[in-house]
């Protein structure tokens, strides 16, 4: 058991550090810190904008302003909220400007082959028949596990509305899946 806490304390002090060097301007550090959170960035734009050409442009224009903005970061402990806020904002941006409905021919997707993972799991269902605000929420505090008020700093909501949409969300979560 003490071991484990002993190797957290070393990751938050290796991640500290980085961010450290990455707001004094080094390059290899910000590096570092994207690929240890690019799994974490990748499942919250999948979760907002559900096409992966879109989390792909998410992502990069997010990671290209957090390199700009490094130097703006006051406290290098919320560094992962500060890069998930603007990823989500990116994302936002995005869902904004393709708000066009595109219509296509069927036979278009013939030859695609799609190969889910969580094909069979009804939460996966579940999830997905969340609306968009609620699924947010849930990525972030249970995928994430972003406290309450780290969920306030990416989305710009107020704590009540944070804890409200939780709520609703985990209702819905379980009559829905109550009925599976």
């Amino acid at each position: 058991m003490k071991l484990s806490l002993i190797g957290k304390t070393e990751k938050i002090d290796s991640i500290f550090h980085k961010v450290n060097n990455a707001i004094a301007g080094d390059k290899e550090s910000f590096c570092d810190l994207i690929r240890f959170y690019k799994k974490d960035m990748n499942s919250v734009a999948m979760c907002i904008l559900r096409d992966e050409e879109d989390v792909a442009d998410a992502m990069s224009e997010a990671i290209l302003k957090a390199y700009k903005h490094m130097n703006t970061l006051k406290n290098p402990m919320v560094f992962k909220s500060w890069l998930l806020k603007i990823l989500v904002n990116e994302c936002n941006s995005i869902l904004r400007k393709s708000s066009k409905v595109i219509v296509v021919d069927k036979n278009d997707f013939e030859l695609i082959e799609f190969n889910d993972k969580y094909e069979n799991l009804d939460i996966k269902a579940a999830l997905d028949n969340l609306s968009h605000k609620h699924r947010v929420i849930i990525e972030l505090y249970y995928y994430q596990d972003m406290t309450v008020e780290e969920i306030v700093n990416v989305l710009e909501i107020s704590a009540g509305t944070v804890k409200s949409r939780l709520s609703r969300a985990r209702q819905n979560l379980y009559h829905m899946l109550k009925e599976v």
